[in-house]
């Protein structure tokens, strides 16, 4: 079993487990964010609003937002 610290990630509704995570020191989160950061400055590299809105809505249940 590994030494490395993690962070349990649990349902708010039911408690089970989502995932576990390794924690991070602070050079490894420094990286994480520079590495972002880089990503969200190249708009090019964006998914286009419209491509975003046709992948969420097949991801959606058939009777989402139904009551």
């Amino acid at each position: 079993m590994s030494n490395k610290k993690t962070l349990k990630v649990l349902s708010p509704y039911d408690q089970n487990l989502i995932e576990e995570l390794p924690l991070m020191g602070e050079n490894e989160v420094e990286k994480a964010l520079k590495t972002a950061y880089g990503l969200f400055l190249d708009r090019s590299s964006w998914i286009p609003s419209h491509k975003k809105n046709r992948n969420l809505g097949k991801n959606q249940e058939p009777d989402a937002g139904k009551d």
